[in-house]
């Protein structure tokens, strides 16, 4: 499937490429990578075939025609990146309407605050992005997750106190730390900030020289020499059986993770959002 969609997408004119496409996308209807497919669409079209409104059309109909939820709020999200370059306000409308809309998608409501909150001019948006990401019916991790970033949104600003009382709800969660320990610095706490490092650290290795935390401990616990051994004691973590769930393989068929129960199996979680 995957050669098929490399084929379609690499067809040099730019109109037999969009038609090889969307018989890609007739044909593997219920795959995944229909929504490369539409995305490849409508970047042809609206870049190669200066047809930028005819591209919008296009992937609106892809929208409103998608039964899967997921799917669905993949193809909003690359509407989205689409207006985010060719015309902000509407990218901008686009978030607001999404923000006070029923959609649930927990990776579409992020991906649209990574976007707002580097960006001045879209604080307010990005503000009622965040307040509707932390609304949604969520498991604690991507509720940690969620806070995080918003944390990092507020103290990016100057509301430090903001975003730590965001972070109560996210003790545990590594990037939660790494923002408590950065303010626990700020002002003065530092063996306070040596302890939310810890936990930033077990959960991301390579984080460890970025904030200093060798040098940190020896100044907070001068000639305990157990960093190691604490760090290696965070990053075991048990906490009983996966939640069961449903995937997709790269074949596009459906597989439930129970299936596999009493095998030996491998999860490669290559983006945690």
């Amino acid at each position: 499937v995957y050669e098929a969609l490399d084929a379609a997408m690499g067809h040099e004119n730019p109109a037999a490429r969009v038609e090889r496409l969307k018989s890609f996308v007739a044909d593997h209807g219920d795959h995944p990578a229909r929504v490369n497919a539409i995305s490849a669409i409508v970047t042809t079209m609206a870049t190669d075939m200066n047809d930028p409104g005819g591209a919008l059309s296009y992937i609106d109909g892809a929208i409103a025609t998608e039964k899967d939820p997921g799917a669905r709020a993949e193809l909003l999200f690359r509407k989205f990146e689409h207006l985010w370059d060719s015309d902000r306000t509407g990218a901008l409308a686009m978030a607001e309407e999404i923000a006070g809309g029923n959609e649930t998608d927990f990776r579409l409501h992020l991906y649209l605050c990574y976007y707002l909150m580097g960006e001045d001019d879209c604080a307010g948006q990005a503000e009622k992005s965040f307040e509707k990401l932390l609304s949604l019916d969520i498991d604690p991790y991507r509720k940690a997750h969620a806070a995080s970033v918003y944390a990092e949104f507020l103290s990016g600003r100057g509301r430090a106190d903001e975003a730590l009382a965001i972070l109560e709800g996210a003790a545990g969660y590594p990037f939660a730390a790494s923002i408590i320990g950065s303010r626990m610095l700020e002002i003065g706490e530092a063996e306070k900030a040596v302890e939310a490092y810890i936990t930033y650290v077990s959960g991301v290795p390579g984080a460890a020289n970025s904030v200093k935390l060798d040098s940190l401990y020896s100044a907070v616990h001068p000639g305990r020499g157990d960093l190691q051994e604490r760090l290696a004691a965070g990053r075991l973590i048990d906490e009983g059986v996966l939640p069961d769930m449903d995937f997709s393989d790269l074949q596009g068929k459906t597989q439930r993770l129970s299936s596999f129960r009493g095998k030996k199996l491998v999860i490669s979680a290559w983006s945690p959002t």
